[in-house]
């Protein structure tokens, strides 16, 4: 019971003046739910490809031409592999595809070289690219392991290689790119970084309420009463939670029925998972709070925990795009396994298969609240030790 009047005190103090109000969740909720709608919603129809072809032989000229013969994607050639990276990363192309210089020299020796293709978000179009290009390097290597069969070499092969190579890109049929929706809209994973960042960054506000309340006191005075320090935890907890959660229920509400933006999961099956990542933060903050004792460095609380874990949790880009030891760094931050739950169950997987995600945000949860409740220590000042 102490921890629901604790609960309900920081919950009026968060929205209960208009001030408050506009502040805690008109202004973000406005903020992010027109960010999501310009960045979300910012899909294309035609899926825009740069290559570079570094093969000094015929083969990387046939891979190329394949692509251009199916019509399904706008190919724009360049010089170097940093180009076709940059073009990515400016938005300039959906994909890049880069051919390595030993392509023909590894055909012609039996091997199935690959091609390197480059991506910001996993698409339909992408997913069709991807399978399109392996298909083609498998059927040259094929060709070539035939050609070789009957004793051919050197320029003999090569000749007889360019003659069947014609004959079957003459014979080939085109294809198109349609969604079927089997896999995330692009703007699905940064709709919902941005989501969760912004829930983190408002969490945060809680943890300056505790502060202050620690400062002047008040949460030394509420421990002389007959209040343990569990539920002082407790209560910040849950009061933290329901703000969090107002707030999230608005931006789905505001960005699903207003900007009718297509998250592509049922709106409850979006919640559950929300909820439990914001779960996870509101234990996240308890937790700092519970660490931070000097009000003056609760500022670096967003520059130095709730942007880097961001940036690692795959918030601003794939988590793919990153080194391999950032990838491994991402399983220990909420975010990855809330963005990774709710692309998922975007792609057509039930909630059930994504079990180990919620039980890995409910772990974060009780790990964070339980070290909170311990370091909070409401007897203590500011200026304690």
């Amino acid at each position: 019971m102490n921890s629901i009047f604790i609960a309900l005190n920081l919950l009026k103090r968060m929205v209960g003046g208009k001030r408050a109000l506009l502040i805690h969740i008109v202004l973000p909720v406005a903020a992010i739910s027109l960010l999501i709608g310009i960045v979300g919603g910012s899909d294309k129809d035609d899926y825009s490809v740069a290559y570079v072809n570094a093969d000094q032989g015929i083969m990387g000229a046939y891979f190329v031409r394949e692509l251009q013969e199916a019509h399904a994607y706008r190919l724009t050639g360049m010089n170097t592999v940093e180009e076709v990276k940059k073009s990515v990363t400016d938005r300039k192309a959906a994909a890049a595809i880069a051919i390595p210089p030993d392509f023909t020299e590894r055909l012609l020796k039996g091997e199935t070289p690959e091609v390197s293709l480059f991506q910001l978000n996993v698409s339909e179009a992408s997913a069709t690219l991807r399978l399109h290009a392996e298909s083609a390097v498998g059927r040259f290597a094929d060709i070539v392991r035939l050609i070789a069969a009957t004793g051919a070499s050197g320029d003999e092969m090569i000749a007889k290689l360019d003659e069947a190579l014609r004959r079957a890109q003459n014979k080939m049929i085109t294809s198109s790119v349609t969604d079927l929706g089997l896999v995330p809209r692009d703007g699905v994973r940064f709709a919902t970084g941005f989501m969760l960042m912004f829930l983190m960054i408002n969490i945060s506000s809680t943890v300056n309420l505790m502060i202050e309340d620690r400062r002047i006191k008040t949460m030394s005075r509420v421990y002389t009463a007959p209040v343990r320090s569990l539920e002082i935890a407790a209560g910040n907890f849950l009061g933290s939670f329901l703000a969090g959660s107002v707030q999230l229920v608005l931006i789905l509400l505001f960005t699903r029925y207003v900007l009718r933006f297509d998250y592509g999961l049922p709106f409850f099956s979006q919640l559950l998972i929300l909820e439990l990542f914001l779960i996870a933060c509101v234990g996240l903050a308890t937790a700092v709070a519970g660490v931070i004792r000097n009000s003056q460095s609760a500022g670096l609380l967003n520059t130095m925990l709730v942007t880097p874990s961001c940036m690692i949790g795959g918030c601003f880009w794939p988590v793919t795009l990153m080194p391999d030891w950032m990838q491994k760094l991402s399983y220990f931050v909420p975010q990855r396994w809330a963005i990774d739950a709710i692309q998922n169950v975007s792609a057509g997987y039930e909630v059930a298969s994504v079990g180990l995600h919620i039980a890995v945000l409910v772990v974060f949860a009780v790990v964070l609240l339980g070290f909170g409740s311990v370091t909070l220590q409401p007897h203590k000042t500011e200026f304690d030790r």
